[in-house]
């Protein structure tokens, strides 16, 4: 019941994909980055994830950045059981294929190196690149940095 409610809104979350925006203004503090929401005296405001509270950061310790998919910053969220192409074309190799294994949206978070006409370059949990349809993902500035968790559970993955 669980997976079956994070798949219907896993969909949700990514087929609205073309109504967000493919660059935000981030605050860079300690190597991560945050989703800026604007500057109270000498503190940025700052949410993580999609609106999740976080503690303002001063500005001498941070900056503030604009990411976009085009300069290849931020992560792709992509959708359970999409093909990741060997190149940005719908008639190039499948490579990989996203699992429905994961229980949060960070399970299908990838980092983003770059964005062709409709199509994410990701880095895969191999290490290899990747290309994701731009409709069967959702680009975000912030992500999560740092040691990253296995996005998958790799046994059941095709590479």
């Amino acid at each position: 019941m669980k997976r079956m409610f994070f798949a219907i809104v896993a969909s949700l979350f990514v087929g609205l994909s073309n109504c967000f925006a493919q660059s935000a203004k981030v605050v860079v503090f300690e190597g991560d980055a945050y989703n800026y929401e604007g500057t109270n005296g000498d503190c940025y405001e700052v949410s993580w994830l999609d609106g999740y509270e976080h503690d303002p950061i001063p500005v001498s310790k941070a900056r503030l950045e604009t990411f976009s998919a085009e300069k290849g910053q931020g992560w792709c969220y992509v959708n359970p059981r999409v093909n990741v192409r060997q190149k940005p074309s719908i008639k190039a190799r499948v490579m990989f294929k996203t699992s429905s294994d994961g229980e949060n949206m960070a399970d299908y978070a990838y980092p983003c190196f770059g964005k062709t006409k409709n199509w994410y370059k990701i880095k895969l949990p191999n290490g290899r690149f990747g290309y994701v349809r731009q409709d069967l993902a959702r680009w975000q500035a912030s992500g999560f940095t740092g040691p990253r968790r296995k996005p998958h559970n790799l046994s059941s993955v095709s590479y």
